[in-house]
């Protein structure tokens, strides 16, 4: 059994129980649903407090950010264009990752920005992505072994989604993320390469391809875009994560993150008042009027 999460030494666990059949804590309406179906409205209303207190202090986002901050300063080749190995032991690293490395290490980057805001996050993945395409990329699809790693009698390419999705699989969607939350548009066209590359094979066979159907459905979805600018306030982005849309990107634009992805820059110009929050929604490239008032946003998002 899993613990998903401890607040003042409760463990949340024993509080969902083996019937709910996800650990996932992202509580959507469905979600609310599903919880008071089981164990009834008495059992929603005691714990759902501890479960927005999950949500805005999570000890399992911690955890992912020791991770991910241990594997940015130990495991990545500061002196080589940033490369990532996969073995450390006793303060030696070793073995080149392979394009699933990458692209899986990429993946939860993308998620720890958007739960956190710490645009190191961000600027890491998008730094690892590049590396990935310039040394995987060839002929509209990724190679499992870098250009740059040991020759072998041939360079395997795989889509299928098995226990685990395939390197092409994830980065399609990673492509679709980066594209929105840095700007660089040329990365969706990559994941149309792949989807094109594989197409027959996809369509064949849709259920061995799970992941990358998502990646097909988050190019033809309509997608969100939203970005928050001025006053970081807790209650705002908390209803965004209340409504949940796996094709949906975040991004706060705050000063760092202006300093290294221009695009950020004009949303700190437009927001004068940091005393205040401003929510920017776009959906397929058509961009709402700002929105500074929570009950809007509520009715947008739900909308």
């Amino acid at each position: 059994m899993n613990v998903i999460g401890k607040i003042k030494n409760i463990y949340l666990y024993t509080a969902i129980s083996e019937n709910i059949l996800t650990d996932e804590v992202i509580l959507t309406d469905t979600q609310k649903i599903h919880i008071i179906e089981r164990r009834g409205e008495k059992f929603y209303h005691q714990y759902y407090p501890l479960f927005l207190e999950i949500l805005n202090n999570p000890d399992y986002i911690n955890m992912a950010a020791n991770a991910a901050d241990f594997i940015m300063e130990n495991m990545t080749d500061k002196n080589n264009n940033g490369r990532l190995f996969t073995r450390y032991r006793d303060g030696e690293v070793k073995f080149n990752a392979v394009a699933d490395d990458y692209a899986y290490l990429i993946w939860g980057l993308i998620e720890l920005y958007e739960s956190t805001f710490e645009s190191k996050y961000l600027i890491e993945a998008y730094k690892l992505n590049t590396i990935l395409i310039g040394n995987f990329w060839g002929d509209g699809k990724l190679y499992l072994t870098g250009k740059k790693s040991e020759a072998l009698i041939s360079r395997p390419c795989e889509i299928y989604d098995g226990a685990i999705p395939s390197a092409n699989s994830v980065s399609i969607s990673n492509f679709i993320k980066l594209a929105n939350l840095c700007d660089d548009h040329k990365l969706v066209e990559m994941a149309v390469e792949i989807i094109r590359f594989f197409g027959k094979t996809l369509e064949s066979m849709p259920y061995g391809h799970s992941y990358a159907m998502c990646g097909l459905i988050n190019l033809e979805y309509r997608s969100k875009e939203i970005i928050i600018s001025g006053e970081y306030n807790k209650n705002f982005i908390s209803e965004i994560n209340a409504n949940y849309n796996p094709f949906m990107t975040v991004a706060y634009a705050n000063g760092e993150i202006a300093e290294n992805i221009e695009f950020y820059q004009q949303y700190l110009q437009n927001s004068q008042n940091k005393n205040k929050t401003v929510i920017y929604i776009c959906e397929n490239n058509i961009c709402k009027n700002p929105v500074s008032d929570i009950e809007e946003l509520k009715n947008i998002l739900r909308s």
